[in-house]
């Protein structure tokens, strides 16, 4: 059975987030993002992995947090966590230890060589399988990510990430690819339980709920 300890929580995690910089905001010269737009926020999940106690408590909060979507009787060990590439490959890992259950990954595009695999690692046949992703804005390579998963016959639980944008048409994506998706927090309520604890201020709250409006909307 995995390890779940109760004594880390979310704010735990959004303290640690900004702690160690996961988490940066910029009100004043936003960051250019890989799809050509500014943000005021810049969010590395991947930081995350380098930090042994941040670490740690954030794979034992997502493990109590997916615990309670598992079908009645399923055992975790039973599970295959299976990764995208390569955001996802970190935390699919640390978890798939922590419940000691298989381990795989998603490649972006099948390898040009050898047996040309879009899936790394085995998928125990009838395994149940959640993928896992850093975060979601718009959903797409996640949900390729489970197609591939489906198409080499895995038995999709449902699909995982750690933080995710707030946006109707995600949510609307994944309703109509029939696929759950269950976040440990949406970025709203970060910067919320940010500036609760006056980790921000209340300007940099006040321009990041902005932007978060705007992104839901676009």
């Amino acid at each position: 059975m995995p390890v779940a300890s109760n004594t880390f929580t979310l704010d735990d995690m959004i303290q640690g987030f900004f702690e160690h910089k996961i988490v940066e905001i910029n009100i004043k010269n936003p960051f250019l993002l890989a799809s050509g737009r500014t943000s005021p926020v810049y969010l590395d999940h991947r930081k995350i992995f380098s930090h042994p106690k941040l670490r740690t408590g954030v794979l034992q909060l997502w493990s109590r947090t997916l615990l309670s979507y598992l079908p009645p009787n399923c055992d975790p060990s039973t599970v295959a966590i299976v990764g995208t590439a390569t955001a996802g490959i970190a935390p699919a890992f640390g978890l798939s230890t922590l419940w000691n259950c298989a381990f795989a990954y998603v490649r972006s595009q099948s390898k040009g060589h050898g047996l040309k695999n879009t899936i790394e690692g085995v998928i125990p046949a009838g395994a149940p399988v959640i993928v896992v992703e850093d975060m979601v804005t718009t959903g797409g390579s996640v949900l390729k990510a489970c197609n591939d998963v489906r198409a080499a016959g895995g038995n999709l639980l449902f699909a995982t990430c750690i933080s995710q944008h707030r946006r109707t048409e995600t949510d609307v994506l994944f309703i109509e690819n029939k696929l759950s998706l269950v976040n440990l927090i949406k970025t709203d309520l970060l910067f919320e339980g940010a500036q609760r604890m006056n980790i921000i201020s209340t300007e940099e709250a006040q321009v990041v709920a902005r932007w978060l409006a705007e992104l839901q909307a676009s």
